[in-house]
């Protein structure tokens, strides 16, 4: 665990000191692109690089990790057969690539740390003002430690995460293009379509009780959603393995709609603008999709790819609480999500005992 203290240690004060010499933006909740100063974009460089270096340096650590490590031949010598079935080729490619370098399996889950990691910092980084509480975020809701993980399916979200501009503004062929390339890292990706038609409608009773509706429904189909899920996957060793009916811990799920559930009453009889429309859609897309998920951990890996975007919507709305109580707020939540990151940390087997690969190198 000393090796999570020093790094969450190490991401606070750099990205602290990013927000400290960064421009005094307006308190306005947006998602345009932002503009920072260099000595920001040098700091929260530094903040992602730590979280890279830990990631992309460990041993084993993951429950993943041991099947990404020992398979390094097969993903080089099968990328020929999944790119012409497409079945999910993106990993293999990467390795495929990785082999010009070296035939070491550490290059190619260092670059998956690299890019996975890298790219969704950037992404926050550019649409949010809010770069010390939204990376902190990314590291507490588990965006991180995930990919110790699943390592594919946070790879996939992270190209879905980089989409968040099309997601906004309606474009639908870029961003399907986003969900598209993450579908060839996994093909659960294919989810994050349904975020598409939701986000930018309008909060209303009306809406909130029809995903209400839909949430029971998925809840009392369960059978039918693992047919369908193992269809699309072409993967039944969840359900064999009965992983998939394994209930998710209920703070997980209390904590995935605490945000949709402190923002709705925050914003009750508020006038909305798109951009906080926006933002309050995604915290309930993500918890209705976890509140869905409950009863199977195999489902609750969907969190994967809305987390990232909580990141920056939770700061973003914060913003409509007043300058006085903001700080107060936000120090909570970031505590409350810190105690449940360092718990969910310690009670993982595959996660609490850390190690490095130097000395396998």
């Amino acid at each position: 665990m000393t090796v999570y203290y020093y790094t969450i240690a190490m991401v606070m004060i750099f990205s602290l000191l990013a927000q400290a010499y960064d421009f005094k933006h307006e308190t306005i909740i947006g998602l345009d692109r932002v503009k920072h100063t260099q000595i920001t974009s040098f700091f929260l460089l530094l903040a992602s690089s730590t979280l890279i270096f830990v990631s992309g340096f460990r041993y084993y650590v993951g429950t993943d990790y041991h099947a990404y490590f020992k398979n390094y031949y097969y993903y080089v010598n099968d990328v020929h057969n999944s790119v012409v079935t497409l079945d999910e080729p993106g990993l293999k490619i990467l390795y495929w690539v990785s082999s010009w370098i070296s035939e070491s399996p550490f290059i190619p889950l260092f670059l998956c740390a690299l890019l996975t990691i890298g790219l969704s910092t950037r992404t926050i980084y550019r649409y949010t003002d809010q770069v010390f509480f939204a990376t902190m975020l990314y590291v507490f809701l588990g965006c991180w430690h995930s990919s110790f993980n699943a390592i594919r399916q946070c790879f996939a979200g992270m190209i879905v995460f980089c989409g968040i501009e099309y997601l906004r503004d309606k474009k639908f062929i870029k961003y399907f293009v986003c969900v598209l390339v993450g579908y060839l890292f996994h093909k659960s990706a294919i989810i994050m379509l349904i975020p598409y038609f939701l986000v930018n409608r309008k909060v209303t009773v009306k809406n909130l009780i029809i995903l209400t509706g839909a949430v029971i429904i998925v809840l009392l189909s369960y059978e039918t959603l693992f047919s369908i899920t193992s269809n699309i996957l072409q993967d039944d060793s969840a359900l064999e393995t009965g992983y998939a009916l394994r209930s998710v811990n209920v703070l997980r799920i209390v904590i995935a709609a605490a945000p949709a559930a402190f923002f709705l009453i925050l914003f009750y009889k508020r006038e909305k603008t798109v951009e906080t429309t926006f933002h309050l859609n995604i915290c309930i897309i993500h918890a209705a999709f976890m509140i869905m998920a409950a009863n199977s951990a195999y489902l609750a890996r969907v969190g994967i790819y809305t987390a990232p975007f909580c990141a920056i919507s939770i700061p973003e709305l914060m913003k409509a609480i007043s300058s006085k109580n903001r700080r107060t707020v936000s120090f909570f939540v970031l505590i409350l999500y810190a105690v449940y990151f360092f718990y969910e940390i310690r009670i993982s087997s595959s996660l609490n005992h850390f190690q490095w690969i130097f000395p396998y190198i």
